[in-house]
Formats: C-alpha cells, sequence, structure tokens
C-alpha cells in the first residue's frame, strides 16, 4: 500500500480529532455542575482555580481518550458502523501508533503535574491529590491494562464514577475546598444516565465487541437482555430527579419554584420509555440506534447543566 504522506495542518486537525473534543463534554458538564453547586454555597468562584482547573481537565481527558483510541484498535478494525466506535484515525493510519502514545503520555504528564501545581500552591491536602490520582488512574483504566475495566464487565459501573460523581465533587471542592455530601447527591441523576447512555451506546457494537472479546455488560448479559436494564435505569433516573429535587428543598431550601426545569429530563426520560416500550427490539435497528443514541447524549448533559443552572439561579435570585 502507497503511503500517504500529510501536511503538518492536516496531522494537527487528525491530533484534534483523535482526543475527541465533542467527548470532552461527558467531563465539562460535571465540571460545571460541581462549580455551580461551589458557587451556591460561596457566593463567587475564584477565576484562577477555574481556569487552571480546567486546564488539568483537558489535557487529562484528552490523555485517556488517546489511550481508549489505542485500547480499542482491534475494535475499531471490526466495527463497520459510525453510530458509536472510535475515530479510526490509528486504524487508517492517518496517525501512528507512536503518535498516539506519545500525545497520550506528554497530555497525562502535563495533567499530573498542572494537578500537582494546584496542589502545592493553593495549599490543598496531599488526600485531595491522592485522591484526584486514583480517579485518573481508574479513568485510565476504563481501556488500559493491566485494569482494562472495559473489557471485564465493569467499563459501565467505571464511568459512574469517573464521568460523574467524582469530577462533580472534585470540582466543588478545589472552589469549596470542604468535603460536602451535596456535590454527590446533585450528581446521582447523571451517573445514572451515563450508565444508561453506556449500555444505549453498545447495543450497535454488540457484534465487533464480541469478537474483539470487549466483554462490557451488553456481550455479557445479551443485548435482549440489557434493554430491559437499560429501560429500568431510565425509570430510576427519574425516581432520582424526584428524589433530589426533594431534598435540596426541604434539606436545604432552595426555591420550589425552580425544580419546574428538571421536568424536561424527567419528560425526556418518559419519553424514551414509551418509545422503547412500543419497539422492543429497538437495540437490533441500528438505524434508529444512531439518532437515538445522540438524544440520549443530549439527556444526559441536559440534565446536569439543568441542575447546575437551577443551583446559579438560586443564587442569584436571593
Amino acid at each position: 500500500m502507497e503511503q500517504v504522506s500529510y501536511t503538518k495542518i492536516e496531522k494537527l486537525k487528525f491530533y484534534w480529532k483523535l482526543i475527541k473534543p465533542f467527548k470532552h463534554l461527558t467531563m465539562i458538564v460535571p465540571f460545571i455542575l460541581g462549580t455551580s453547586i461551589a458557587l451556591w454555597e460561596k457566593g463567587y468562584i475564584d477565576i484562577k482555580l477555574f481556569v487552571l482547573s480546567f486546564l488539568i481537565l483537558f489535557t487529562g481527558v484528552a490523555s485517556v481518550y488517546i489511550q481508549n483510541e489505542i485500547a480499542d484498535y482491534e475494535t475499531d478494525k471490526l466495527n463497520v458502523n459510525e453510530t458509536t466506535g472510535g475515530t479510526k484515525l490509528l486504524v487508517s493510519g492517518k496517525v501512528s501508533m507512536f503518535e498516539a502514545y506519545f500525545l497520550m503520555i506528554v497530555l497525562g504528564a502535563i495533567s499530573l503535574l498542572l494537578g500537582l501545581f494546584l496542589v502545592l500552591k493553593f495549599h490543598y491536602p496531599i488526600w485531595f491529590y491522592i485522591l484526584c490520582l486514583i480517579i485518573f488512574i481508574i479513568a485510565y483504566g476504563y481501556s488500559g491494562e493491566p485494569f482494562m475495566f472495559s473489557y471485564r464487565g465493569l467499563g459501565e459501573i467505571t464511568l459512574t464514577i469517573t464521568n460523574a460523581f467524582g469530577p462533580t465533587f472534585v470540582f466543588y471542592y478545589i472552589q469549596a475546598k470542604h468535603v460536602s455530601f451535596l456535590p454527590l447527591l446533585v450528581a446521582l441523576p447523571y451517573a445514572i444516565a451515563v450508565f444508561a447512555q453506556k449500555t444505549l451506546r453498545e447495543f450497535p457494537d454488540y457484534e465487533p465487541d464480541k469478537k474483539a472479546g470487549k466483554n462490557n455488560l451488553v456481550v455479557i448479559f445479551t443485548p435482549e437482555k440489557m434493554s430491559k436494564v437499560y429501560r429500568f435505569c431510565l425509570f430510576l433516573f427519574i425516581l432520582s430527579i424526584l428524589f433530589v429535587d426533594l431534598i435540596l428543598i426541604f434539606k436545604y431550601n432552595m426555591k420550589p419554584y425552580l425544580f419546574i426545569l428538571t421536568l424536561y429530563p424527567i419528560y425526556t426520560a418518559y419519553k424514551f420509555l414509551k418509545i422503547t416500550k412500543e419497539k422492543k427490539d429497538f437495540y437490533k435497528d441500528l438505524e434508529f440506534l444512531k439518532p437515538f443514541t445522540m438524544k440520549g447524549f443530549k439527556l444526559m448533559f441536559d440534565t446536569a447543566l439543568t441542575y447546575a443552572l437551577i443551583f446559579v439561579l438560586d443564587r442569584v435570585l436571593l
């Protein structure tokens, strides 16, 4: 096969695509949520901490996503659909394995060093850095050796920690500088949405994942059984929003009328339940899953952003 050469601009575009900037929303959203809760509590945010912590987040997430792309190389070769899968940049040869490993290491090192600087410069306890390091390792271990959680039936649970509970608490703590149960409580609906969305995204990849030995829950328990789990997660998601709303209103004395905003994710999840009940074999239909998966992402993001907006409005409308 003839070697294709690319310009520097083209290579930079490939590198940018490799870090999956769109998927950074899965971490930027809990970053906003945790920061908004701290803003509600303190009445202000530290801009220096905000910018520095965002840089730590961006470089760390970029490193992890490159690692995921490397680990999923065999799966991506088998995966012909575009519903999920990777960027296919490694499979196509547009980015070499050496380049991918180099970028992963450099970005990961920058994130860890910036994190250490933040802890030392702004006098955070060492246990906080260790906690952040553990979350980073778990995120790396989603597909990275020796853990490879996504290949051992633990990927979905891993994401609820690294994409929901973990970052919401961490970025709340960076601004608030004390431990609280509140960010973990508010992250509950988002965590359930993350688990449900991850399950949904695995349906179209069932065959290539199975051939590549990626034993996620859909591969282990079959798409038919996990479709029922997905629907149960939607039901649990609705209950969790009602539960969180009541606690925020009665325990934290937040303005009740603001929680009319959470009717939107509740209604959307209800529609998903209705659709998947009428179309019982939805998990088999790739044409249906492609737009449905994107709607699932929107529901996931909208849920956390709705709560972030509620906390900001509750502070502003004093």
